[in-house]
Protein backbone atom coordinates (compact mmCIF):
# COMPACT_ATOMS: atom_id res chain seq x y z
CA UNK A 1 0.00 0.00 0.00
CA UNK A 2 0.99 3.56 -0.79
CA UNK A 3 0.33 6.43 0.23
CA UNK A 4 0.47 9.83 -1.32
CA UNK A 5 1.01 12.93 0.50
CA UNK A 6 0.06 15.98 -0.71
CA UNK A 7 0.57 19.63 -0.42
CA UNK A 8 -1.73 21.57 1.99
CA UNK A 9 -3.01 24.54 1.65
CA UNK A 10 -2.21 26.87 5.40
CA UNK A 11 -5.10 27.11 7.50
CA UNK A 12 -6.14 30.66 9.56
CA UNK A 13 -6.57 30.94 12.52
CA UNK A 14 -9.76 32.16 13.36
CA UNK A 15 -9.62 34.32 16.89
CA UNK A 16 -12.61 32.40 18.61
CA UNK A 17 -11.54 29.21 17.40
CA UNK A 18 -7.76 28.68 17.73
CA UNK A 19 -7.61 25.22 18.61
CA UNK A 20 -9.80 24.11 15.59
CA UNK A 21 -7.14 25.17 13.32
CA UNK A 22 -4.50 22.36 15.83
CA UNK A 23 -7.11 20.14 15.65
CA UNK A 24 -7.43 19.99 12.07
CA UNK A 25 -3.70 19.63 11.58
CA UNK A 26 -3.21 17.04 13.46
CA UNK A 27 -6.18 14.99 11.69
CA UNK A 28 -4.68 15.91 8.80
CA UNK A 29 -1.10 13.86 9.65
CA UNK A 30 -2.65 11.32 11.04
CA UNK A 31 -4.75 10.75 7.83
CA UNK A 32 -1.86 10.99 6.30
CA UNK A 33 0.26 8.28 8.83
CA UNK A 34 -2.73 5.83 8.84
CA UNK A 35 -5.16 6.46 6.24
CA UNK A 36 -8.30 8.55 5.93
CA UNK A 37 -10.23 5.16 7.29
CA UNK A 38 -8.88 5.92 10.87
CA UNK A 39 -10.68 8.24 13.58
CA UNK A 40 -9.44 11.88 13.90
CA UNK A 41 -6.33 12.73 16.17
CA UNK A 42 -9.19 14.07 19.07
CA UNK A 43 -12.17 11.86 17.62
CA UNK A 44 -14.28 10.56 19.97
CA UNK A 45 -16.22 7.16 19.78
CA UNK A 46 -19.88 6.97 19.48
CA UNK A 47 -21.72 7.78 22.98
CA UNK A 48 -24.87 8.85 22.57
CA UNK A 49 -25.94 11.63 25.00
CA UNK A 50 -27.89 10.77 28.00
CA UNK A 51 -30.15 12.52 30.21
CA UNK A 52 -31.78 10.81 33.36
CA UNK A 53 -34.73 12.42 35.43
CA UNK A 54 -36.38 11.67 38.35
CA UNK A 55 -39.63 12.13 39.57
CA UNK A 56 -41.91 11.33 42.60
CA UNK A 57 -43.02 7.76 40.99
CA UNK A 58 -40.85 7.50 37.72
CA UNK A 59 -37.14 7.29 36.93
CA UNK A 60 -36.77 8.31 33.19
CA UNK A 61 -33.78 8.28 30.83
CA UNK A 62 -33.66 9.61 27.30
CA UNK A 63 -31.24 9.34 24.59
CA UNK A 64 -30.55 11.16 21.42
CA UNK A 65 -29.97 8.18 18.72
CA UNK A 66 -30.38 10.00 15.81
CA UNK A 67 -30.44 7.63 12.55
CA UNK A 68 -31.02 4.30 14.39
CA UNK A 69 -34.00 1.78 14.13
CA UNK A 70 -35.53 0.01 16.50
CA UNK A 71 -33.72 -3.13 15.52
CA UNK A 72 -30.62 -1.68 16.46
CA UNK A 73 -31.21 -0.75 20.19
CA UNK A 74 -31.17 -3.00 23.13
CA UNK A 75 -32.49 -1.72 26.36
CA UNK A 76 -31.29 -3.78 29.69
CA UNK A 77 -31.79 -3.30 33.06
CA UNK A 78 -29.50 -5.41 35.85
CA UNK A 79 -29.27 -4.75 39.31
CA UNK A 80 -30.48 -1.37 38.56
CA UNK A 81 -27.94 -0.24 36.04
CA UNK A 82 -29.65 0.59 33.02
CA UNK A 83 -27.43 -0.36 29.86
CA UNK A 84 -28.34 0.98 26.55
CA UNK A 85 -26.44 -0.37 23.73
CA UNK A 86 -26.79 -0.51 19.60
CA UNK A 87 -24.83 -0.64 16.42
CA UNK A 88 -25.14 1.29 13.27
CA UNK A 89 -23.92 -0.44 10.12
CA UNK A 90 -21.38 1.76 8.09
CA UNK A 91 -23.33 2.91 5.01
CA UNK A 92 -21.67 1.33 1.69
CA UNK A 93 -19.88 4.27 -0.26
CA UNK A 94 -20.29 4.31 -3.77
CA UNK A 95 -16.96 4.17 -5.80
CA UNK A 96 -17.17 7.08 -8.39
CA UNK A 97 -18.01 9.25 -5.37
CA UNK A 98 -15.01 11.73 -3.82
CA UNK A 99 -16.03 12.20 0.43
CA UNK A 100 -14.22 15.19 1.36
CA UNK A 101 -15.49 15.03 4.92
CA UNK A 102 -16.89 11.82 6.80
CA UNK A 103 -17.70 12.52 10.03
CA UNK A 104 -20.58 10.81 11.19
CA UNK A 105 -20.28 7.75 13.31
CA UNK A 106 -20.89 3.77 12.84
CA UNK A 107 -20.09 1.13 14.85
CA UNK A 108 -21.68 -0.19 18.33
CA UNK A 109 -21.94 1.91 21.28
CA UNK A 110 -22.96 0.95 24.99
CA UNK A 111 -23.85 3.48 27.73
CA UNK A 112 -24.43 2.13 31.36
CA UNK A 113 -26.10 3.91 33.95
CA UNK A 114 -26.85 3.46 37.54
CA UNK A 115 -29.92 4.72 38.31
CA UNK A 116 -30.48 7.10 41.69
CA UNK A 117 -33.33 4.62 43.00
CA UNK A 118 -34.96 1.17 43.64
CA UNK A 119 -37.04 0.82 40.43
CA UNK A 120 -39.60 -2.69 39.28
CA UNK A 121 -37.81 -4.45 36.83
CA UNK A 122 -41.14 -6.08 35.22
CA UNK A 123 -42.38 -2.36 34.70
CA UNK A 124 -39.69 -0.90 32.36
CA UNK A 125 -41.67 1.35 29.40
CA UNK A 126 -39.26 1.58 26.31
CA UNK A 127 -40.09 4.38 23.38
CA UNK A 128 -37.90 5.16 20.56
CA UNK A 129 -39.79 7.92 18.39
CA UNK A 130 -37.94 11.15 16.46
CA UNK A 131 -34.59 9.83 16.54
CA UNK A 132 -35.14 10.17 20.84
CA UNK A 133 -35.17 6.84 22.93
CA UNK A 134 -37.14 7.82 26.22
CA UNK A 135 -36.72 4.68 28.41
CA UNK A 136 -39.84 5.16 32.00
CA UNK A 137 -39.03 3.15 35.05
CA UNK A 138 -41.13 2.91 37.67
CA UNK A 139 -39.56 3.43 40.89
CA UNK A 140 -40.11 0.99 43.69
CA UNK A 141 -41.68 1.77 47.13
CA UNK A 142 -39.97 0.42 50.09
CA UNK A 143 -42.84 -2.09 50.94
CA UNK A 144 -43.03 -3.19 47.40
CA UNK A 145 -39.50 -3.81 46.64
CA UNK A 146 -38.39 -7.50 46.41
CA UNK A 147 -36.77 -8.49 49.97
CA UNK A 148 -34.26 -11.35 49.62
CA UNK A 149 -34.09 -13.57 52.57
CA UNK A 150 -30.92 -13.96 53.93
CA UNK A 151 -30.31 -17.93 54.88
CA UNK A 152 -27.85 -19.33 57.25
Amino acid sequence: MTTAISKREPRAVKAWEPMQAVREEFEGLWNQLIGERAPGWFAMQMAPALDLTETAKTVEVRMDLPGFTTDEINVQLNNNVLTISGAREEEQKEDVATFHRIERRSGSFSRSVALPTHVVEEKVDAKFRNGVLAVTLQKCADEKCRKIKVHE
